[in-house]
């Protein structure tokens, strides 16, 4: 039989993969049934979708005929690099390390890094002079946005409520 889509093919096994360590991992809860779930219900559940996903999607790679055979490409290591550093660098900005001596700063300051380092290998990312393009002419202004976002609703809706408690 003859891969007919190698990106679906090679998908399609990725799901079943992450789809057994999850029900692999269920096991290790309480299961329960459907009326009294217990914490590995919903993995064990999840996982056998994403199995059953993953064989359908293999399947079909193999059956259903492509143009170009869908042939895998290069892979982009440098997003990669940044999107897990950015992800790293936000669990130290929430809990900090303690042993190194970095405290934690907030969601707030996590979600800048975050949002500064995820969005730095994008081709646009990097100021420019002005040409008369639709490319933004400060991107680390378009930045802010994600971050202020949930920061603006949080401080003005939900003020802090130990501040009015009164300690005795």
């Amino acid at each position: 039989m003859k891969i007919k889509s190698q990106k679906d093919f090679f998908a399609g096994l990725m799901f079943p993969v992450v789809g057994i360590a999850f029900a692999w991992g269920a096991t290790n809860y309480t299961i329960g049934e459907g009326a009294r779930m217990g914490p590995g219900y919903f993995p064990l559940v999840l996982g056998c979708i994403l199995a059953a996903i993953g064989v359908f999607v293999t399947f079909e790679a193999l059956v259903v005929e492509t143009e170009d055979g869908e042939k895998i490409g290069n892979f982009a290591w440098k997003p990669l690099f940044f999107i897990i550093a950015s992800n790293v660098i936000f669990g130290i900005m929430i809990g900090g390390i303690p042993k190194l001596g970095i405290p934690a700063m907030g969601l707030i300051v996590g979600i800048y890094a975050l949002t500064f380092v995820a969005a730095r290998p994008a081709r646009n990312s990097r100021p420019r002079k002005w040409r008369s393009s639709p490319r933004p002419r400060h991107p680390e202004l378009l930045r802010l946005h994600p971050a202020a976002e949930p920061a603006v609703p949080g401080v003005a809706l939900f003020p802090d409520p130990l501040r009015d408690r009164t300690w005795t």
